[in-house]
């Protein structure tokens, strides 16, 4: 059968009606900032031969595909060419030759072997600051467990001590002990096909009863923006509280956090770091030592911020497909989540960029609070419409205070000047909003 695609715009008109989020990215995000950093994983000489390469830019966009998407190498390849949109994401037309999956493996290893993910991350981050976020309004600190398949066969007792992997039926090793490690290598290739496939850098943790394998993702949050400003990447087993402190400096004006982080340790590193940070972590209850009212009460007003840190996570799991890695090792764990997080610092900018919608009951108008008449303006309380009824208003309390002020009933002068007063600061207050 064969596929007529002639009428493909068609189609790709309907999906930019209908809010294709990867249309707005390319509008938004000036993508050659990458450009140099990417350029280090290309040879300086090409005079050999063989078929030139692949944009830069093109392959870092499927990268972040992978990371948006939470996609394998094998369904990173069907997908870009199948999807018009994801096309018309990366800039090409039907019938181009796209990467294969063994090229896509490539360049996220030249990535990984040229430590490229950090400096990516962090220039993205400039650019923001050169966009005018600040990033600077306080730190929200948090961690979330990246999820890794299971191991099988080898347990983490043995990781501890390799020398009960001789004791594994399942397996034929054999150990080799240097200066720094103990190296283990496959007698058969049964067991060298299990060894590669096992992932000696994950661990296991245990949280509120569930079992996690993998690594976990401490990450530092601005509180206005919600922009992850900086992070690092562990195995899971590492406590929260072991990763904190690097994230504060002495520009630092505030940290909020939850009540894993109140340690007298975390509080002597902070007040050292910068003495006049405002720590506003969680109380703690402790057996046979309840909070108290003011604890709780204290905890309720540090929550309210402290949970948008949550909102990260959150989007992360729901709106990127989850925080599983499909990766092995340390390394390329901190690269794929290096790459997440750059991925989710987009997708908020993204977010922050779009201009607000109006609520449709503003659109098709209000009844005015003071003449009882129907206002059919675009934002009502900025209109023209709003401060002249202010104004009235401020004339007739005006009055009503004169009155009173001649025929000297003083309760009511003082409740007619407090009506006055706050009318006044109403005008003042909608005059701010319509300037800005």
């Amino acid at each position: 059968m064969q596929l007529f695609i002639d009428g493909g715009e068609i189609q790709l008109e309907k999906l930019s009606e209908m809010g294709d989020p990867l249309l707005k990215i390319n509008e938004i995000i000036d993508w050659e900032i990458f450009r140099p950093i990417l350029m280090r994983v290309r040879k300086d000489d090409y005079s050999k031969g063989g078929r030139p390469p692949y944009d830069v830019v093109l392959m870092f966009k499927i990268v972040m595909l992978m990371s948006w998407y939470n996609l394998s190498y094998n369904s990173a390849e069907f997908i870009i060419n199948d999807r018009l949109s994801f096309m018309r994401f990366l800039g090409v037309p039907v019938g181009t030759k796209l990467p294969d999956e063994n090229t896509i493996w490539d360049f996220k290893e030249d990535i990984k072997n040229h430590e490229l993910e950090r400096e990516l991350f962090d220039i993205f981050n400039q650019k923001l600051i050169d966009y005018g976020y600040s990033l600077k309004s306080g730190t929200m600190v948090d961690a979330s467990f990246c999820e890794t398949p299971k191991r099988r066969v080898i347990s983490e007792t043995s990781l501890k001590e390799p020398e009960k992997l001789l004791e594994n039926e399942a397996i034929n090793v054999t150990l080799e002990e240097t200066e720094t490690a103990v190296l283990v290598h496959a007698d058969d290739d049964k067991t060298e096909h299990i060894l590669r496939q096992t992932d000696f850098d994950a661990r296991f943790a245990k949280k509120n009863d569930i079992i996690f394998f993998g690594y976990k993702d401490h990450v530092a949050v601005d509180k206005d923006t919600k922009f992850i400003t900086a992070f690092e990447v562990t195995s899971a087993e590492v406590h929260d509280s072991r990763v904190c402190t690097q994230f504060i400096t002495p520009e630092t004006i505030g940290i909020w956090a939850d009540s894993a982080y109140l340690t007298p340790e975390i509080l002597a590193q902070l007040t050292k770091i910068n003495p006049n940070i405002k720590i506003n972590i969680c109380n703690r209850a402790y057996r046979n030592k309840p909070l108290s009212d003011t604890q709780k009460q204290e905890n309720h007003l540090i929550s309210k911020i402290r949970a948008r840190v949550e909102h990260v996570f959150g989007f992360m799991e729901r709106s990127m497909c989850g925080m599983t890695l499909n990766c092995i090792g340390l390394e390329r764990a901190k690269r794929d989540i290096s790459l997440k997080n750059l991925g989710y610092n987009i997708k908020r900018f993204v977010t922050l960029s779009k201009p607000k919608k109006i609520p449709k009951r503003l659109t098709k108008g209000v009844i005015c609070p003071f003449c009882r008449s129907r206002a059919f303006l675009v934002d009502f309380y900025c209109s023209i419409h709003y401060i002249i009824c202010l104004y009235l208003l401020n004339l007739i309390f005006y009055a009503f205070s004169e009155v009173a002020n001649y025929l000297e009933i003083a309760h009511l002068q003082d409740e007619y000047e407090l009506l006055r007063l706050f009318i006044a600061e109403s005008i003042l207050f909608t005059d701010k909003l319509i300037k800005q």
